[in-house]
């Protein structure tokens, strides 16, 4: 449910679909946590400070008589001990008095398993915070130990200092033989590193996971990939992959279920990223460039399946590729699905169209030696290495550096020095155009004004830092077909729509551009916008444009019911499915950069976007 904050902003809101852009299905709901916690970290626990040997039993019979051990109950479930008091807030039960000239506590929590759940499990994880050691025990089988022995005694000492900082996840799925059918008990054996130690902390859950396998259910398409040998995606090359699809109409997605709408051979990779987080981006590209249709999508061979990892809402890459696309500036709106690589269950990701050259995405004409004026592919990327059209003008005066449109197609190795003076001269002669406030020629021969319009438009919107400077593509066609230069939408909107912390990025107020090319700070970045955007931006004629376009596109796109009724629809589409990715991605209240805001929950993620963006 949304937060009652949002009720208010609206005295009717309504549930609206979009199934033509972000393929769900309205069937009952399938996708079901998968993780079993069966030791919460507040669970009931019988602690003991030994002062002489006791059975072993301790650690391995259910039945084992603790009555007249100490109890911990309740939250925050922690156990130790604090001079400085930075763990008294997680500490329910205060040893200190008992700990004496001891290193040594025992911990104990009994819990039940059923022989169906049990057989379920593929996975088995004990989350711990500690200060300084432990070793762990299920049923007296050995699970985890750190700083300590496997079998530690009751005069042992942590082997070095540890602070508790947060808690660390050990993977002991090698260890599910150790639970039974039944009575169950996990017992930990912490340690503190002297006696004379001024803290003393442990804190512990032991979590399962079904088999995704036979359990995972999804009313959202699933995206198997198994890579070939099952070789590790790589950032720097592509490798063989085998890819299918699952997306059945009426919803109930599993992994035993038959591939019904793509199965082929791809090409993968990892791509580039400015953030290194654990759940990459991938590029998919069909073998041999092979036409293939994706979940609705207008035939391609080229796609990307954006992570969203530090949007917790998942949702600002599709809530801007469905404006771009009714805007008519993306072939496909993109599409929220799960993916798998190499049986790893990898979370929601968004798959999107690929803007290369193809019919259906950047439709220009083949570069040929008989007619050299197109068609032609550009990026800005700020990389000033990588072979391309330098600009003859700086990003403003005194700057040290220049921009630079990077060859992509034809690409740097296939391209011939004919067709390298002819895209350098028209940008050339383009900029000098708008150097010179020569207006009328640059619309008129130049650049598609429309398209610049649009780009303009959909980055102000989403308060893009990265629009203007970086991650921007053109295109330019033959002259007989259209002889000026497009610009395209943004890559990435990832970090945008307040979900960036430098720059103003958080700030509802300030136009992008103004800032990128005002601002000192932004002014010493290495990404510096081409000086044509500030001259371009404050023309008449440009401007009227913007009016006009924005007019002609506010009632049905940009109203408040327009953006209350695509947040809400996608909100329900996430509902239940975005359970099973932050089970995967623990990441809900946690800094992930470049956030600008940290809920403790989804929804207050979700709350936040929705009220910067209204």
């Amino acid at each position: 449910m949304l937060h009652p904050f949002l009720r208010l902003l609206k005295c009717t809101r309504f549930i609206l679909i979009i199934s033509l852009l972000v393929i769900s299905f309205l069937s009952n709901s399938f996708a079901e946590a998968l993780t079993v916690t069966l030791v919460p970290v507040d669970a009931d626990k019988r602690v003991l400070v030994p002062y002489s040997g006791i059975s072993d039993s301790w650690r391995s019979d259910p039945e084992y008589d603790d009555s007249e051990w100490l109890l911990c109950s309740g939250e925050p479930g922690g156990i130790g001990f604090d001079g400085d008091g930075d763990y008294n807030e997680d500490i329910s039960l205060n040893i200190r008095d008992f700990m004496g000239g001891n290193t040594s506590c025992y911990v104990r929590a009994e819990f039940n398993l059923s022989q169906e759940l049990l057989q379920s499990f593929d996975y088995l994880a004990l989350k711990i915070r500690y200060d300084d050691g432990f070793a762990a025990f299920i049923n007296g089988e050995p699970i985890a130990h750190a700083n300590s022995d496997v079998y530690p005694s009751r005069w042992s000492h942590a082997s070095q200092p540890h602070e508790a900082q947060s808690f660390l996840t050990f993977d002991v799925s090698e260890q599910l033989g150790a639970l039974k059918a039944g009575d169950n008990v996990l017992a930990i054996h912490t340690l503190n590193v002297s006696s004379g130690s001024p803290d003393f902390f442990i804190a512990a859950s032991l979590v399962g996971r079904k088999n995704y396998r036979e359990n995972f259910r999804s009313n959202i398409p699933i995206i198997v990939l198994d890579t070939e040998n099952g070789n590790a995606v790589a950032t720097s090359h592509d490798i063989q992959a085998s890819m299918g699809i699952i997306a059945k109409p009426a919803g109930d997605n599993g992994l035993t279920s038959a591939y019904n709408d793509f199965t082929g051979d791809m090409l993968i990779s990892k791509e580039k990223s400015d953030y290194e987080y654990n759940k990459p981006n991938y590029r998919i590209v069909t073998a041999n460039d092979q036409d293939a249709s994706l979940m609705g999508m207008k035939a391609g061979n080229s796609w990307v399946l954006s992570s969203s990892y530090s949007d917790k809402t998942l949702l600002r890459d599709v809530i801007i590729g469905i404006l771009a696309h009714k805007m008519g500036r993306l072939s496909n709106a993109p599409r929220l699905c799960h993916v798998f690589v190499n049986s790893d269950y990898k979370g929601i990701y968004v798959l999107k169209e690929n803007r290369n050259r193809h019919p259906n995405r950047i439709n220009i004409s083949e570069n040929e030696t008989t007619d050299i004026s197109g068609g032609y592919i550009l990026n800005m990327t700020g990389d000033y290495k990588s072979a391309g059209v330098s600009s003859k003008f700086p990003p403003f005066y005194n700057s040290d550096v220049s921009t630079k449109y990077q060859f992509v197609y034809p690409a740097n190795e296939a391209i011939s020095s004919e067709q390298v003076n002819f895209i350098t001269s028209f940008i050339h002669d383009f900029e000098t155009a708008l150097k010179n406030n020569e207006m009328n020629s640059v619309f008129q021969n130049y650049i598609d004004l429309h398209s610049f319009v649009d780009y303009f438009i959909l980055n102000e919107i989403a308060k893009n830092l990265n629009a203007y400077r970086n991650m921007t593509t053109f295109y330019k066609n033959q002259d007989s077909i259209n002889h000026l230069l497009h610009i395209e939408p943004i890559f990435d909107f990832e970090h945008t729509l307040g979900n960036l912390n430098y720059f103003n990025g958080n700030l509802v107020d300030g136009w992008v551009i103004d800032f990128l090319v005002n601002d000192s700070d932004a002014r010493a970045d290495s990404l510096n916008p081409p000086f044509w955007w500030s001259p371009l931006r404050n023309d008449s004629v440009f401007k009227g444009h913007i009016s006009s376009r924005w007019n002609s596109l506010y009632p049905t796109l940009f109203t408040e019911n327009a953006i209350v009724n695509t947040l809400d629809s996608l909100y329900s589409i996430l509902a239940d499915e975005r359970v099973l990715n932050f089970e995967r991605w623990g990441i809900i209240g946690m800094q992930i950069e470049p956030n600008s805001h940290v809920g403790e929950s989804y929804d207050e993620d979700f709350d936040f976007l929705y009220v910067w963006l209204i």
